[in-house]
């Protein structure tokens, strides 16, 4: 009887153990992820509007719009986004946004990151580096979009699923050379093809 009443107390411990660790890994992973993407996606608006006028301002809410679709098309998770935009003054030259994630643990509670960012319009225009897209296919679909800064490392997307397969990496599309997830994009757009066993 001590024996089961042991062994129970120890799986408890060992779930508990495993629950915690998976809670604070996954909010260290969903804010890493927030922190890397939101930097991103507000420098890449700012660049379309300011540097690269790639469409005039009409108004408020378009600038918002497109923001948060960049946002969105940007982050690997299916968790809940509230993006509240706590400045945008185009005369002014400044845009700054706070964004929260609403996730839940995998014991169920509710969880939240956040992560603001600021951009100054002005001291952005000269300082911005080139925009590169990166694009992801499984079998001949687009499976992830990136868009990644000059300088910056590859974005890699979690693990794509196909039934009955198993991933092996990811290839050129033009050469079918095997991707380098080290490498830093720093001349061209890229299109990546997922191989499978």
């Amino acid at each position: 009887m001590k024996q089961i009443i042991y062994g129970s107390v120890c799986g408890i411990i060992v779930i508990l153990v495993t629950v915690i660790i998976l809670s604070f890994g996954g909010r260290s992973a969903r804010q890493s992820e927030l922190e890397t993407n939101l930097s991103n996606v507000v420098e890449t608006t700012v660049r379309n509007v300011m540097q690269n006028k790639k469409y005039e301002i009409v108004n408020y809410q378009e600038f918002v719009a497109d923001f948060t679709q960049n946002l969105l098309i940007q982050l690997e998770s299916n968790s809940e986004v509230e993006v509240s935009i706590l400045n945008a003054d185009v005369e002014k030259g400044v845009l700054s946004v706070k964004v929260e994630m609403l996730y839940s643990h995998p014991n169920g509670k509710p969880g939240k990151v956040h992560c603001d960012k600021t951009v100054i319009f002005e001291n952005e225009q000269s300082q911005l580096p080139d925009t590169y897209v990166i694009k992801y296919e499984v079998e001949g679909e687009t499976y992830k979009t990136y868009n990644i800064l000059s300088g910056e490392p590859l974005i890699i997307p979690k693990t794509p699923e196909v039934t009955g397969k198993s991933f092996s990496h990811w290839v050129y599309k033009t050469s079918g050379d095997v991707v380098d997830l080290s490498t830093i994009i720093s001349d061209q757009d890229y299109v990546f093809c997922a191989i499978f066993n």
